[in-house]
C-alpha cells in the first residue's frame, strides 16, 4: 500500500465525509476546492500532530506567545 498523499487520495479520504444535513458526501455536493498536496505542507501538518500545544491551539479562536519580553497573537481564522 502506497503512503503517497496525491490530490486523488485526498479527494478518496475526503469523499467519506458526510455533511449531516443532507446526507450526502462533501465531494458529490462540491464542497470541496483548493486541495493542496505540497509536500511541505503535508510534512507540517503530520509533524505537528505529535506536538500537544500545536494540537491544542489548531482549536483555539486565536494563540497568544510570550518571546523574550513580548507577546505575540496569532489568531486562527479556521479553528477545528
Amino acid at each position: 500500500m502506497s503512503s503517497e498523499i496525491t490530490r486523488d487520495t485526498v479527494v478518496a479520504a475526503l469523499s467519506g465525509v458526510m455533511e449531516p444535513d443532507l446526507g450526502k458526501d462533501i465531494v458529490s455536493l462540491d464542497l470541496i476546492a483548493g486541495i493542496d498536496i505540497s509536500e511541505d505542507l503535508i510534512k507540517l501538518v503530520q509533524a505537528a500532530k505529535d506536538y500537544p500545544e500545536i494540537v491544542a491551539a489548531s482549536s483555539m479562536s486565536q494563540v497568544k506567545i510570550k518571546l523574550k519580553k513580548k507577546w505575540l497573537v496569532f489568531k486562527n481564522t479556521n479553528p477545528i
